[in-house]
């Protein structure tokens, strides 16, 4: 019957003893590297794109949300390719990317989009640490300390247009 299979899989005690150990997990002890390859291109960091043997998943995903949050932000993608690499004829050169990430001068993009007032100086600022070498990427716990999240300035942000939807 169904429920004599189930019973064959599923152990209760068996999954009760995983979850009762009293030891504290150190994620310093875990590693986050990672060598499978999966996601869509606009969202891959360039680890990703470029096959690197390994990498660190935590940073690569770092990189994915704050493209997506570049999205929600802007209302478009930030590139079409996380490509930089010049004279290359199996991979098109993306000029967007080369200025954002490279030139490290995201207002290059956003200016001629005339989106540059959807965003301020501080959530520039955070762009320009998410999209950085991932020896130098911002951690989550950063992210989270970052003056664009962390404003006690009661007025907030109601000066800032996000997408096309203006929060005066």
């Amino acid at each position: 019957s169904d429920e004599e299979e189930e019973e064959e899989f599923y152990d209760e005690d068996e999954d009760e003893e995983d979850y009762e150990s009293e030891e504290e997990i150190d994620l310093d002890e875990i590693s986050f590297q990672c060598n499978k390859y999966c996601g869509k291109i606009k969202y891959e960091c360039p680890e990703i794109f470029n096959r690197y043997s390994s990498f660190d998943a935590r940073k690569a995903d770092i990189w994915s949300v704050g493209v997506a949050f570049f999205m929600i932000s802007i209302g478009t993608a930030p590139w079409q390719l996380p490509c930089d690499i010049k004279n290359n004829p199996k991979i098109p050169f993306d000029s967007q990317y080369d200025t954002i990430v490279n030139k490290r001068n995201i207002e290059g993009v956003l200016i001629p989009w005339g989106r540059h007032h959807y965003i301020d100086d501080e959530m520039k600022d955070l762009f320009q640490k998410i999209f950085s070498d991932h020896m130098y990427r911002i951690t989550a716990e950063e992210i989270l300390s970052h003056p664009w999240l962390d404003n006690d300035d009661e007025e907030g942000y109601d000066d800032v247009e996000f997408g096309q939807f203006n929060f005066e």
